[in-house]
């Protein structure tokens, strides 16, 4: 087996091993808020978009 077919295999075996994602319901209970001058945080932890002042985040 060459070095890029045993790449590809340690990949798709790595993803098998993760979680399934989270149903949509679940993202849409979630509270919202909204951001203000206040806020410390300048961008989202998890998908690293910024916020907007006045912008509604989950």
């Amino acid at each position: 087996m060459d070095s890029m077919d045993q790449v590809t295999k340690e990949m798709t075996q790595n993803d098998r091993s993760r979680p399934p994602p989270v149903a949509c319901a679940v993202i849409d209970a979630l509270l919202r808020v909204r951001i203000s001058e206040d806020h410390f945080m300048q961008m989202c932890s998890v998908c690293k978009e910024e916020f907007e002042v006045e912008g509604e985040v989950r």
